[in-house]
Order: C-alpha cells, then structure tokens, then sequence
C-alpha cells in the first residue's frame, strides 16, 4: 500500500493542490489543477466516501446534474479500504 503522499502525487495532484496549498504555488506539479484542497472540507467519513466516489448520494451525487456528473471526479472503486483513509488524514 502507498503512503498517503504518495498516493495523492499518483491518483489526485493532476487535478487536485496538495493539501494546504494554493493551486498557484510556484512548487506545484501541475498548475493546471482545478479540483479544491480537501483538507479540512467536511467530516473524515464524508471525504473518505468522497475520495472513492464523488457522485455517491451522500457525497456530491444527489444534488449535481447530469452534465456535472460527466464533468466532474471519477470514481475510484480500485482504491483499498484503507486508501482514502491515508488521502484524508
């Protein structure tokens, strides 16, 4: 299993700041990212649900269209039980 920083430089900084970061660090890897910094955006439960799959109901899901859906972060059902965990911590 990966470190957590790991992890996030594999699956998320293409779309993601690291936590804590603006997206226009001079640091950054990918200036082009567009998605928040998660840190400390609502419960550990909720962004844990989040990171594996942005459109569950109790994440973004129920209240985004269609078109938001398509757009928006892809599911991460490959990720183990104690992945989004080490994202969120």
């Amino acid at each position: 299993m990966a470190s957590g920083a790991k992890l996030f430089r594999q699956r998320c900084s293409d779309s993601h700041s690291a936590p804590g970061r603006s997206l226009f660090d001079e640091d950054r890897c990918d200036l082009r990212a567009t998605g928040p910094d998660l840190a400390g955006y609502g419960s550990l439960e909720w962004v844990r649900t989040l990171v594996r799959d942005a459109m569950h109901p109790t994440a973004f899901g129920a209240a985004l269209t269609d078109e938001q859906r398509k757009a928006g972060m892809p599911p991460y059902p490959d990720l183990t039980d104690d992945e989004p965990s080490l994202l969120v911590r």
